[in-house]
């Protein structure tokens, strides 16, 4: 019997060291692709499970405007059309007037206001994603229709709705209606699902992509070299170099048998690294296709 209790004892011993463990460490926090950094007071998850984050977060990431009364401990966020109060204690707050719950209460932590980032960005109309495994946190505070054009090179935007000819053409033609980012490679590193797109540089062979991993697991998305819409060619895997434990190069091939070959690419002509517009990667989120598209810096022959 004393046995027993000992056993028992133990186990939920390692089960608080464990739960302890998993609390002290780190959360990251990306929004709209881009890691957010706490310098005072960084971001925990509370003993319902749930993050909370400095209220400073909330204006500055979200655009939101933030009150404080002190005096009845009163968080007040407003955006748009949208205004949310909160009191510190409490599990749940009034949303334009009306009453709202939620399974966990903003706190006071070091001095600083936390508040549950989840209740908060959804309620402002941002998507927010968990993953488990790297302990990241992904927002995203808005979600286009239409391809948001910044950047683009060769006189149109590349848009795949809008491409003309692609090897791997059955699988590029598979996406349904997908979110498209433009940066241009001075932008890098740059968040794509759980990689971060560190730097790209160009050999006579192939596109060295350098990739950060969030998740503690190699992954190689596919990536397609654009011709504005005229041209796509699909490349994957090739070989991949470890730099360290998170970091590694994939190198894509800038020519592949694939683009010409009767039977699957059908292309006319090889790629020429000084005729690609965009590297475009390519991701999945919540669904929905989510494409990267980094302006090849030597178009037309520059950086040569």
């Amino acid at each position: 019997m004393k046995k027993t209790i000992l056993a028992v004892l133990t186990l939920a011993v390692l089960l608080l060291a464990a739960a302890g463990a998993a609390a002290a460490a780190g959360v990251s926090v990306y929004v709209d692709g881009r890691q957010v950094t706490f310098p005072d007071q960084a971001p925990f998850i509370d003993e319902n499970a749930r993050t909370l984050v400095p209220i400073r977060f909330i204006a500055e990431q979200m655009g939101a405007e933030v009150g404080w009364d002190g005096s009845i401990n009163l968080v007040t966020i407003e955006k748009e059309d949208v205004e949310i109060k909160l009191t510190i204690g409490e599990k749940r707050a009034q949303v334009n007037g009306a009453w709202k719950t939620f399974d966990t209460s903003a706190t006071l932590k070091n001095g600083r206001t936390m508040v549950p980032l989840r209740f908060i960005s959804e309620t402002l109309g941002a998507e927010v994603e968990w993953d488990n495994d790297s302990r990241t946190v992904y927002i995203w505070t808005s979600v286009p229709k239409e391809p948001e054009i910044t950047h683009y090179t060769g006189g149109v935007p590349v848009n795949p709705r809008e491409w003309k000819t692609a090897s791997g053409t059955a699988e590029v033609m598979g996406w349904d209606n997908p979110i498209i980012k433009y940066i241009t490679a001075n932008e890098l590193p740059y968040e794509l699902n759980n990689l971060s797109i560190l730097d790209i540089k160009i050999d006579d062979k192939f596109i060295n992509v350098t990739f950060k991993t969030s998740s503690g697991r190699q992954s190689v998305p596919r990536m397609f070299l654009a011709e504005g819409n005229d041209i796509t060619r699909v490349r994957t895997y090739k070989n991949v170099t470890g730099i360290d434990q998170e970091t590694y190069i994939q190198k894509y091939d800038i020519y592949s048998s694939f683009d010409t070959h009767r039977d699957l690419g059908k292309l006319a002509t090889e790629a020429d690294i000084t005729k690609i517009t965009h590297f475009i990667f390519e991701g999945y989120r919540n669904g929905q296709t989510r494409l990267l598209a980094v302006e090849n810096p030597y178009f037309g022959g520059g950086n040569s």
